[in-house]
């Protein structure tokens, strides 16, 4: 006994819902062509069906949060790694900056070196016009 297709009208899809196969049970039992004992067990099976459908589509909906999580997740993973590496370029060209300041002359060393060619040249100066005088 088929009873999705027996409640079905021609023309319409054969998908029925829970409620109108309880009341084709129903209407069975009332006319004797089924016993309760198999009524109930079909009723059963209507509710258990109806709750896995549920699980399913919970399960559904939850994987698909998860997976989108997880592309949220690698994509945010992908930009930190670029943002890492950026800031690494520019923590190289910060040390190689500091290592050229570090490397350059002071001013006290400027104006000490500036003193001693001076003085050196006060005294070439000096020097020629004794020469010079004598």
């Amino acid at each position: 006994l088929d009873v999705a297709s027996a409640k079905a009208p021609a023309g319409k899809s054969n998908m029925t819902t829970p409620e109108d196969l309880n009341e084709e049970l129903a209407t069975l039992l009332l006319q004797k062509q089924l016993p309760q004992t198999s009524v109930t067990a079909l009723q059963n099976l209507l509710r258990e069906n109806a709750s896995l459908k549920e699980k399913n589509q919970k399960l559904k909906s939850l994987l698909g949060r998860s997976a989108k999580a997880q592309r949220d997740a690698k994509n945010e993973l992908e930009a930190m790694k670029s943002s890492h590496e950026a800031a690494q370029r520019d923590v190289e060209r910060l040390e190689k900056r500091v290592e050229v300041l570090a490397n350059r002359p002071t001013h006290m060393d400027l104006l000490a070196d500036f003193e001693t060619n001076f003085d050196r040249a006060l005294l070439s100066i000096g020097g020629e016009g004794m020469k010079s005088s004598q």
